[in-house]
Formats: C-alpha cells, structure tokens, sequence
C-alpha cells in the first residue's frame, strides 16, 4: 500500500509541474502581449510536440 501511494504522488506531483510550466509559458506569453489564443498555442506547443515525440518512437515511426 504505501509503494502504490508513492506511485500516485509522484504522477500527481509530474501532472503539477506539467500545470506549472504551461501556467507559466502563457502568462509570459500574456505579458509579452499576445493575444489569449496566441499565448494559448504557444503554452501548449512544447507539449504537443513532446506527446507527438513519445507517440512516434512507441509506434516505431522515429
């Protein structure tokens, strides 16, 4: 029981950075003036290409 609980700690502390670093990117973005939409696309595309990254090398593509 305890392992299991370290386990689920640490995917939920990851998930957290995950929200941190996005937060962040788009109030930078924000703050540079960007549009809402714009500052969206580029908080999220560092991650997009990290799923697209992860997807092709399990599918054997990369």
């Amino acid at each position: 029981m305890p392992q299991a609980l370290e386990i689920l700690q640490q995917n939920a502390a990851v998930l957290f950075a995950y929200v941190v670093i996005i937060v962040a990117m788009f109030l930078v973005a924000r703050i540079a003036r960007l549009s809402q939409a714009m500052s969206l696309a580029v908080a999220l595309t560092p991650m997009a290409y990290a799923v697209a990254l992860q997807n092709g090398l399990s599918l054997g593509l990369i």
